[in-house]
């Protein structure tokens, strides 16, 4: 208990002075710093380092086409330069190359099948149409930011308790008691959100899903490992919930949020891409003399056409993906590219409109892990945790000596019909532990990350205050720095 409150009261001195680093800036942006130098370099160029670049799907496709018609080519060239090249068999053989082609150009769009799912839902602090004024007061769901509803078993409107347990949402009535009705759900359903007289159910394809990650001292912020499934339902006859729309994700669930009717996940998914096996240089199967030359342009022609289907394959985008009524699309209203890690996997933030049906779903990916998220009813933040392993990964040319940082990718939460967008990205050294280590002020992001585990004796803590410039990078404004030792 000593250990709890000496922490409680670091935490809290380390708030505070954060505070007043905020308020010392508001007051005079031109004072002299009162904190040591940053830990992290945080130039121009440090920042643009982390700052993602804008692309789009179509390019993101079309260059990777590209990628492969040229790796197609390069290896039919080799057959060539092995096969004829004057040495063997001459000019003759020339004709055997014109076979076949790559078609990659109606590649992209399709694929899928039909998605059931669960849904991310909320109910907070917009008052609820029906049964409110019956019943004065109820609880709700204990929630970080007022008015940012966040996902839960059970959900109540004065008048009816929703839960989801034992794979089917059950709708009771409280008073006086009694069960309207059990409506099975398929897959792993986990939690919910409820609106007025919708209710989003929040499920999962595959095997029992993981826990969640609460605390990222023990676990990684990962999504549940499975593809999430999300339902949207009517509830306005509880005695029989319609379902009206529903999801399916390549990616994994990693958290949501409900703001006013738009409900806002974060989806995380691997890098899926594949590279062609192709077949290359002189084939085993033909000799190099003693051989008819109507069956060396069948071995060819063959193998050709092995390489161009290994190429169609490959060319599959592993761009995360979302199915709704068969309809497989591209989570793509915007895609952002990392020249640190263009070969990591990929971070959907996606909205949608709860009460219209026909809206479109939207959604920003980047290039990027996942992590810890804290949202407002305007913007999101993602702490994305980074570890330096020597040589393999590629680490920041700007923060050679630093060993563990975060990268905060900052977006706003369009209002209904605008996408999110990605605003921008930071840099504070060490790791967060849940989305608690975060908040947001007057403008400033207060950020608490630790640099090290316990019980290593260098574990070292830290308190940073970031404020968005002018090209939308977060820059420090202050820190307090090893206010809990150890």
């Amino acid at each position: 208990m000593t250990q709890l409150r000496l922490l409680s009261w670091c935490l809290l001195a380390s708030l505070t002075s954060a505070a007043a680093l905020v308020a010392g800036q508001a007051a005079a942006d031109t004072a002299s710093p009162t904190v040591p130098a940053p830990a992290l370099d945080s130039t121009d160029a440090a920042l643009s380092e982390v700052r993602l670049t804008p692309s789009s799907c179509e390019q993101f496709e079309s260059e990777r086409r590209l990628q492969l018609e040229q790796q197609l080519a390069e290896a039919d060239r080799r057959y060539w330069d092995e096969l004829v090249s004057g040495k063997v068999w001459g000019d003759e053989i020339g004709d055997a190359y014109g076979y076949g082609g790559l078609g990659l150009s109606g590649i992209g769009e399709g694929g899928g099948g039909m998605g059931y799912g669960i849904g991310h839902g909320s109910a907070m602090g917009q008052g609820f149409r029906a049964a409110a004024s019956s019943v004065p007061r109820f609880s709700t769901t204990n929630v970080q930011v007022q008015g940012v509803d966040e996902a839960d078993i059970v959900k109540t409107d004065g008048r009816y308790l929703y839960m989801v347990a034992n794979g089917a949402l059950r709708i009771v009535q409280a008073n006086p008691p009694k069960l309207l009705s059990v409506t099975p759900l398929s897959r792993h359903p986990t939690d919910l959100y409820l609106d007025g007289e919708r209710a989003v159910i929040f499920a999962s394809r595959g095997s029992v899903p993981k826990p969640a990650c609460t605390y990222g001292y023990d676990c990684e912020f990962q999504g549940n490992g499975n593809a999430a499934l999300i339902q949207l339902l009517d509830v306005s006859k509880r005695e029989a919930p319609r379902l009206v729309r529903e999801f399916e994700f390549s990616g994994s669930l990693l958290t949501s949020r409900r703001v006013g009717s738009l409900v806002h996940l974060a989806i995380v998914s691997a890098n899926q891409e594949q590279e062609p096996q192709f077949e290359a240089g002189f084939p085993s199967e033909i000799p190099h003399c003693g051989i008819r030359e109507s069956a060396v342009r069948a071995i060819v022609a063959r193998l050709k056409r092995a390489n161009a289907a290994s190429a169609r394959e490959a060319s599959v985008s592993p761009l995360p993906r979302v199915t709704e009524r068969g309809k497989s699309q591209t989570l793509c209203s915007a895609y952002y590219q990392s020249t640190l890690r263009p070969k990591g996997g990929y971070l959907s933030i996606v909205s949608f409109e709860l009460h219209d049906d026909q809206a479109k779903l939207q959604a920003a990916t980047i290039a990027s892990g996942p992590g810890a998220v804290y949202a407002t009813g305007e913007e999101l933040y993602v702490a994305v945790p980074e570890l330096k392993r020597g040589g393999r990964n590629k680490w920041y040319a700007h923060q050679s000596e630093v060993r563990e940082l975060t990268e905060l990718h900052r977006f706003s939460l369009g209002k209904s019909g605008a996408p999110p967008a990605y605003l921008g990205t930071g840099l504070v050294a060490g790791h967060v532990l849940n989305q608690f280590s975060m908040d947001e002020w007057q403008g400033h992001l207060r950020i608490a990350t630790t640099t090290g585990r316990v019980p290593a004796p260098d574990v070292v803590s830290q308190v940073t205050v970031l404020k968005p410039d002018a090209s939308g990078a977060l820059r420090e404004m202050g820190a307090v720095r090893g206010p809990c030792p150890g």
